[in-house]
């Protein structure tokens, strides 16, 4: 019972001491000069087809990576944990075709994409 007074007690405190020194943080602040103008999130990216450019660069090609080198190493453990066995070893050999069939996507996702936008420029 004591501690759980003493718990409230140092609750009561923060939350005190919070109210009464939060408007001096407001009070110090600096005029902020606004503009009314709302900046691109995305950088210098204004068309979609530069958004998923950006989008594969940046975050596709790089997790993609990641993952296609566990895979491999997933895919060869199943190799050495088969010992001979030929349904496991069927079962590696159907992962490491799918990891590698993945990674020419995922690698080749940029050429995929710039083969796409030029197509659809020309159509223009």
């Amino acid at each position: 019972m004591y501690f759980k007074i003493e718990k409230i007690k140092i609750v009561a405190w923060g939350m005190a001491s919070f109210l009464l020194l939060f408007p001096l943080y407001w009070a110090n602040a600096e005029d902020v000069n606004v503009t009314g103008q709302l900046t691109n999130p995305l950088g210098t990216t204004k068309t979609v087809p530069a958004l998923i450019t950006k989008i594969l660069t940046d975050i596709v090609t790089p997790i993609g990576s990641v993952v296609i080198i566990f895979f491999i190493i997933y895919a060869g453990f199943l190799f050495v944990k088969a010992q001979g066995k030929p349904e496991e070893i069927t079962k590696a050999k159907e992962i490491l075709l799918y990891v590698v069939i993945g990674a020419a996507v995922i690698l080749g996702a940029n050429l995929i994409a710039a083969v796409v936008s030029g197509t659809i420029n020309n159509l223009k």
